[in-house]
């Protein structure tokens, strides 16, 4: 006449474990879709706008009404011209970021002196800063050894994040470039004093396809690629890359390469 209670334990915590990967891998795809979806349009603009005006300007060449050696000719090639390198990086970033998805982008390394890399490439970009109505200014650290890169590529990082800097400094502002020895590591930094970057996305800033819905003065849009693609090639190198930003006071981005 005993009664009985019987009480069964299963343990579905592996089950558990993989409804939770599979919700979060299809939330994640959705996320990618959504992106590349915005990143389509995104690029459709960016092509449409140069093409435009490339076609506009070389119509009126082509037409013969504006006399070769007049401003308004030369205003024209000037125009075809920088639209045509517009056109050229945005294919160079796409272009880039495929060969990081099937793992083909290659390095070539060489011993080379920051310092000397850095004005390099600040001289390359003195039509930038004109051109964002800038200027650079380069603080250096004395005796800085040599680093083994791939010296296109870090050239391909400070170009990214030096047109970043031009794009959200005021006009007539200085963006401030720096390199200093800590440890084992040579470390890059460049500043501007901009608007800043919005909190709420700070954790995505190095995602593809991503872009902040930042206001600047200069009007300037991207693809979202750039930053990517810059982390992606300081990672291959070893090394480490981040920023710190307060909102229109100053946005600092630097990265730090080990030294031989």
């Amino acid at each position: 006449n005993k009664r009985y209670c019987f009480l069964q334990v299963n343990d579905s915590s592996n089950a558990f474990y993989r409804e939770r990967q599979l919700r979060k891998m299809a939330h994640e795809a959705n996320s990618l879709s959504k992106l590349k979806s915005g990143f389509v349009s995104t690029v459709s603009h960016e092509l449409r706008t140069p093409l435009t005006s490339i076609m506009g300007a070389i119509g009126l060449i082509k037409s013969g009404v504006e006399d070769p050696s007049s401003d308004t000719f030369k205003q024209m090639i000037d125009i075809a011209y920088s639209n045509s390198d517009r056109l050229l990086l945005l294919i160079s970033d796409i272009l880039d970021i495929e060969k990081i998805e099937s793992g083909s982008m290659d390095f070539t390394l060489s011993e080379e002196n920051m310092n000397e890399l850095i004005e390099s490439c600040l001289e390359h970009n003195e039509g930038l800063a004109k051109k964002y109505r800038v200027s650079f200014n380069f603080i250096k650290s004395q005796n800085i050894p040599l680093i083994n890169l791939d010296k296109n590529r870090i050239n391909q990082v400070l170009n990214n994040l030096l047109s970043n800097a031009a794009k959200f400094e005021p006009n007539n502002g200085t963006i401030n470039i720096e390199t200093s020895v800590d440890k084992n590591n040579v470390i890059v930094s460049i500043s501007d004093h901009g608007s800043g970057i919005p909190v709420d996305f700070r954790d995505k800033i190095f995602q593809r396809f991503t872009q902040a819905d930042i206001s600047n003065t200069k009007n300037v849009s991207g693809t979202g690629l750039g930053l990517a693609i810059t982390k992606h090639i300081i990672e291959q190198h070893n090394g480490e890359i981040g920023f710190e930003s307060e909102s229109n006071v100053r946005t600092r981005f630097y990265f730090s390469l080990p030294i031989m």
